[in-house]
């Protein structure tokens, strides 16, 4: 296993066993660096695949669960990622790994920055970090 990403050539060579004919094809494949996108959490529904979050997102309520899925990671691999998950800078430890709960604590209107960093502790290169803006309107402020 390499530790840097970087592209490989496949090369395949093909001919029938009693001919001098020959076909040979080369293709390059590129590694994509791994990333994370941040899906909303149903209590009913599960995460909701159907539209990522963007960075900012305006939500109501009195309690929002936020998935952060890691894409491009190995996934023989997932059970040995750190999820590090922090608002407005604090860390915030959580039971569930990929999920984040905020629940609401006051009535004024604000934001929090939520931020996510995943890192594959048996592949040093392989991270990924993500934030995300939520602004909530008066009587909608939110505890971690």
């Amino acid at each position: 296993d390499d530790i840097i990403s970087r592209p490989v050539e496949v090369i395949v060579e093909a001919s029938p066993v009693n001919t001098e004919q020959r076909a040979k094809e080369v293709k390059n494949f590129g590694f994509i660096d791994p990333f994370i996108l941040f899906y909303g959490k149903d209590p009913i529904y599960g995460t909701i695949f159907e539209s990522a979050l963007g960075s900012n997102v305006e939500l109501k309520g009195q309690e929002v669960e936020i998935s952060g899925i890691p894409f491009f990671f190995n996934l023989q691999d997932l059970a040995n990622t750190n999820f590090k998950w922090s608002v407005d800078g604090s860390l915030v430890e959580n039971d569930q790994k990929n999920i984040l709960t905020l629940r609401r604590v006051d009535t004024n209107p604000g934001n929090v920055t939520v931020n996510l960093r995943i890192d594959n502790v048996n592949k040093v290169l392989q991270s990924a970090q993500a934030s995300l803006r939520i602004f909530y309107e008066e009587g909608e402020n939110f505890e971690f």
